[in-house]
């Protein structure tokens, strides 16, 4: 019995093994979740598979795919390529319909998005302060824009390092808080470095917290992750292959082999070998293996593959470059498109997950937190606590703030009576400063030092923004806490640092004794000026360059006509887009009077090779060998630059011409040069044709132009909106496709599909009636050529397209076959039009300019203009709009109407008022009563600007004080102001012949002669005068001189500012005896100067009496002064 139970005990054993086995070999443990095995799944755009417990992944290729007319190219949320759809929903605005993706205005405060046809409309404004006194300002204010300057007096907390408005109450107040240059609204937070939170609290105070870090048990010990806020636990890798180490759930695809596919599960490797089937490829196909790819598929013949800055695509391909734009490989040809987004913004019950691009985002639902399953927090949202438990109640001064993100709680904390240690520190710091971190900067990194081992690590976590933390002039990101304890950590500013940088930041985790739990601490940089940076002159004045004019284009063809080159014939321009190769053909170089099949030309390169680009050819890989001269550009073709060639590698398509990735040029100290830059490039390439073996019998000089776009040409949809029974010119704007170049009159348009009878046609104005196929860009630029619209095409809507090339010199194509869409309106029903949608006026600031007639300038097929009402939609923020008719002048405001008669007989004038602001705009509409159309005036103010900073009337430029007192220069003191500038731009510079005997002082620093500062340091009450001690018994006027500018360089000179010194009575007089008195008997005496001196310093000699403490013995005192 015994040895029965054993063996069935080491069965059920085995079964258990076996079978717990054979689940775990079926499933693949892939970013935490389990899939079944040959299941198949999308991860980051990545389609993954699960094979024998082993995931596998390859990147998603996109195809490329026409779309169907009134379809768009879309990128949903949910998809990794674009795709056609139709376009999303719109919404209803108060009769506007607005396009989906729409995020505007309607009216001040309020900000509406639209999102497939859910409209959202949010108030903006609740939080800001309404009410003017709760700033402690008093100078009354009359005007709007002097309570917007009192809004900028600011003033410096100096026992917290933040600034703050000073409230009247001294009770708890929600107010606004000024922190590093920015304003922030009550009970906000913000980052201003990762792993930190900042929260505007009561009174203005700003409360900085830092990132909260778990408790660790690392037996593998601990990494910092440049990702995280805290340090980690070390990965445990429990698999190595070739040198690599793996942990548990990785997953790869060998080095060495792209067909073996491999994952760490348990320990263990397990890898599996992906079989490829047998392809067979259709005619003008190849088989190719792609670079890290298992197995080969057909792809297109050389000739229909693009070559994308030196990337092979193949033909069909899709793929992403930048911003919107997606490219895609159509018959060798690259052409590139702006994709639209499902989403540009999220709802406010919404989140952005991820960026897929530049361009498109990701939204999805919030998650919620519980705390202790008791209390529910939303995404995004805080919860505000006393103490470190987060069972404790909310408090208004918080020891700790913790975030909802992503389902979990992100908690920070700050210096609080029950935290272990302190979490926060600020440091002032100048320019060049070496700013040490020890215990004396920092005293509580003493019991760190104290209760730490010396030797334990100091990781920095997070920052600094604008510089580092050093070691003997060396960066760190680690240290150990002994560094600290003998002052070697220190942190300088960088001598570049931009002007307007106030503070820096930067986190440490300090590991504690035994390594399992990382104390983070803020420590905040306040950057400050050192004396020698003061002394630089701000008073310096921009020159602007005048000759930064645009660059003309020039045709490289000016041998064209030259007898030296009689036999040198202009071909056409090929235009190029960035990264583009273009294949060279015989329909570019055939020269004439050479009979076409003769393979023995050669194709000689002479003068200078090309500017832009270079002249190669090209072959498929073939063999394993790569010939000498060869090299490989990737798995299909071969490539050598060249400077001649023959017939055949011409009529094969060996030829290419290939612009440089980047031929820009270091042209920082020249703005023309770097305009010029951005316009296209033009190169050439100039050859000499002989017969092989004769190359001194030159029989034909053959040239070829490139221009090289500065930007990508589009796909664009090309189209023109008429109404039945019309003609209507067409001009190059119709045909505006980027690549094609407007001012070339010789190209030649052909029209490959046409239009029915039924669909109208186009026509020559000097043929009318006779329909056309061919025209040229010189007819289109002169408005020649006409569509003539259907004389009755019903009540519906119609639409209509033609396809036409674009060609050069009637040799070849030099744009691909396009369509041109026609939409067709049946004139009973139609809305007034303005002739154009958008007008621009240009206007100087402050000045007045007469509306053109042709701004209110409609069309309307079934209404009279007589019977059309003009309304203004929007008026202009800065600018009056004035009717003057009849001798009498009208102010025209909002929701205002007015006739076409009304429009003949006035005058509309626009008049600015003076607004510091380059732009504005007004919107009119035009209505029949039905239909409604509106129409968009830009106004470009041109700013003018040379007034100089007026003294502000309620300063009254003097300063009375008492000797050696201390006073704040204030604002109703000294203060400049100037509608251009803020208080920050307005600067003061001290005249080297202001010579007085008090101290004028910034903060704590000496102004003297050349000394600069701002109306802002005085609005911040950093200038003082200190009085000398004592002046005497007169009063001590004092005159500071200076220069004021603002930020234009506007000057007033030798400004005075006038400082009255009062004398104050606390000097004795002293009485000195001068000299021995001697007097005969019976005689007298004159007591004067010479006998007895009185002083007092503060005091006039008439103020002065003496008085008779004791009698001489044997004679008297007697006043002989006259009346006495």
């Amino acid at each position: 019995m015994f040895g029965f139970s054993k063996i069935s005990s080491f069965l059920a054993l085995f079964f258990i093994l076996f079978f717990n086995i054979q689940f775990v070999y079926g499933r693949c443990q892939f970013n935490e979740l389990e899939y079944k095995e040959y299941s198949n799944w999308v991860h980051n755009c990545n389609n993954c598979t699960c094979i024998k417990s082993v995931p596998f992944c390859q990147k998603i290729q996109c195809k490329y795919e026409p779309c169907e007319p009134g379809k768009l190219l879309i990128l949903s949320d949910d998809q990794c390529c674009p795709t056609c759809q139709l376009p999303k929903n719109s919404c209803h605005y108060e009769g506007y319909l607005i396009n989906h993706n729409t995020e505007f205005s309607p009216k001040i405060c309020t900000t509406c998005k639209c999102k497939n046809g859910i409209m959202e409309c949010i108030e903006t404004c609740q939080d800001q302060i309404n009410s003017e006194d709760k700033l402690d300002i008093s100078i009354e204010t009359e005007t709007n824009n002097q309570r917007k300057e009192l809004r900028n007096l600011k003033t410096r907390n100096k026992s917290t390092h933040k600034y703050s408005f000073e409230l009247k109450t001294e009770e708890k107040t929600q107010s606004i808080c000024y922190h590093d240059n920015k304003i922030y609204q009550f009970n906000s937070t913000w980052s201003p470095l990762k792993c930190t939170q900042c929260k505007c609290g009561y009174n203005s105070q700003v409360d900085c917290y830092v990132h909260e870090c778990p408790h660790l048990n690392c037996p593998n010990g601990i990494e910092i992750d440049p990702n995280s806020c805290c340090p980690k636990c070390k990965p445990i890798f429990t698999c190595q292959e070739n040198g690599i180490y793996y942990k548990d759930g990785d997953y790869w695809t060998s080095k060495n082999d792209p067909c073996l596919h491999c994952s760490c599960l348990g320990g263990k490797i397990n890898c599996i070998k992906e079989n490829c089937t047998q392809t067979q490829c259709k005619k003008n196909e190849l088989l190719v293996t792609r670079s890290n790819r298992c197995c080969a598929q057909c792809e297109s013949q050389m000739n229909e593959n693009c070559d994308y800055y030196g990337k092979l695509h193949y033909n069909g391909e899709m793929w992403y470059t930048k911003g919107c734009q997606h490219c895609s490989c159509v018959s060798g040809r690259v052409i590139c498109m702006n994709v639209q987004c499902e989403s540009t913004f999220c709802l406010k019950d919404e989140i952005i997950v991820q960026k897929k691009d530049e361009c498109c985002i990701t939204c999805r639902k919030p998650k919620s937190c519980k705390i202790n399953e008791l209390i529910e927090i939303q995404e995004n949202d805080f919860y505000t606590t006393n103490s470190v438990d987060l069972q404790q109640k909310k408090s208004t001064n918080p020891c700790k703030i913790c975030q909802c993100i992503n389902g979990e709680m992100q908690c920070y904390t700050k210096s609080c009576k029950n935290s272990k240690y302190p979490t926060y520190a600020h440091l002032n710091v100048y320019l060049n400063e070496k700013k040490f971190i020890n215990a004396r900067t920092i005293p509580f990194m003493t019991d760190f030092i104290k209760s730490i081992n010396k030797d334990s690590f100091v990781y920095v976590t997070s920052g600094p923004k604008h510089s580092s933390l050093f070691i003997e002039d060396k960066k760190i990101n680690q240290f150990k806490i002994n560094d600290i304890a003998l002052s070697k950590v220190y942190y300088k500013i960088n001598e570049d640092i931009e002007e307007k940088i106030e503070m820096d930041y930067v986190v440490i985790s300090i590991m504690s004794y035994d390594n399992k739990t990382a104390y983070n601490v803020l420590i905040e940089f306040e950057l400050l000026k050192s004396e020698s940076e003061e002394k630089i002159d701000f008073f310096k004045i921009l020159k602007k360059d005048e000759n930064l004019l645009p660059r003309s284009l020039k045709h490289l063809n000016q041998e064209k006509n030259s007898n030296k080159n009689k036999n040198l014939q202009p071909r056409k321009t090929i235009f190029i887009q960035p990264g583009e190769s273009i294949k060279l053909t015989s329909s570019e170089l055939r020269p004439k009077n050479i009979a076409s099949g003769n393979d023995r030309l050669v194709y000689h390169l002479v003068s200078a090779r090309p500017k832009y680009g270079d002249l190669k050819l090209k072959k498929v890989f073939s063999d394993d060998i790569v010939p000498i001269g060869w090299h490989k550009v990737n798995d299909l073709y071969l490539e050598k630059p060249v400077d001649e060639f023959v017939q055949s590698d011409l009529d094969n398509g060996n030829v290419w011409y290939e612009p440089f990735n980047n031929f820009k040029i270091n042209c920082d100290n020249n703005k023309k040069l770097c305009d010029d830059q951005d316009q296209a490039k033009y190169d050439h390439c100039m050859f000499e044709v002989y017969i092989e073996g004769k190359p001194n019998d030159v029989i034909s000089k053959e040239i070829i132009h490139f221009s090289i776009q500065n930007e990508v040409i589009n796909d664009t949809v090309l189209g023109l909106e008429v109404i039945e029974n019309q003609i209507t010119p067409l001009t190059f704007s119709n045909f505006d496709i980027a690549g094609i170049d407007s001012s070339r009159d010789y190209l030649i348009y052909r029209i490959i599909k046409t239009l029915d009878k039924s669909q109208g046609q186009l026509e020559h104005a000097a043929n009318p009636g006779i329909p056309i196929d061919t025209f040229t860009q010189a007819d289109l630029n002169k408005g020649l050529i006409l569509y003539h619209s259907p004389k009755e095409i019903g009540v519906n809507v119609r639409e209509f397209f033609f396809t036409f090339v674009v060609t050069n010199d009637n040799r070849s194509d030099t744009f691909p076959e396009t369509p041109f869409h026609v939409k067709v309106l049946p004139a009973n029903d139609q809305a007034p039009i303005f002739k154009d949608p958008v007008s621009v006026i240009n206007m100087l600031q402050s000045g007045s300019v007469t509306l053109p007639r042709d701004i209110f300038d409609v069309e309307d097929p079934d209404t009279s203009l007589e019977n059309l009402i003009f309304t203004i939609e929007k008026p202009p923020d800065n600018t009056v709009i004035e009717l003057r008719s009849k001798g009498q002048r009208y102010v025209i405001s909002k929701e205002d109407s007015f006739t076409i008669q009304e429009i003949r007989d006035g005058t509309f004038r626009l008049i600015h008022n003076g607004a510091f602001t380059q732009q504005d705009l007004f919107k009119i509409s035009v209505s029949d009563n039905k239909h409604i159309s509106v129409k968009t005036i830009n106004i470009n103010v041109q700013l003018v600007d040379n007034i100089a900073p007026r003294i502000y009337e309620r300063s009254t430029m003097l300063l009375s004080l008492k000797e050696g007192q201390t006073k704040n220069i204030r604002r109703d003191n000294l203060a400049y102001i100037d509608d251009h500038s803020s208080p920050e731009e307005i600067f003061y510079k001290i005249k080297m012949k202001s010579k007085i005997q008090g101290r004028v002082l910034n903060r704590d620093k000496i102004l003297i002669g050349n000394s600069v500062f701002t109306q802002a340091d005085i609005d911040l009450q950093n200038i003082k005068y200190e009085a000398p001690q004592e002046i005497g018994q007169n009063i001590l006027t004092e005159n500071l001189i200076f220069d004021v500018m603002d930020k234009e360089g506007n000057m007033l000179k030798d400004q005075a500012f006038t400082i009255k010194v009062e004398p104050i009575n606390n000097q004795a007089p002293v009485v000195d005896v001068i000299q021995e008195m001697k007097v005969q008997e019976g005689g007298y005496l004159i007591i004067n100067e010479s006998f007895i001196q009185v002083k007092d310093v503060d005091s006039a000699k008439e103020q002065l009496n003496v008085i008779i403490d004791s009698q001489p013995s044997f004679g008297y005192l007697e006043n002989i002064h006259k009346g006495m």
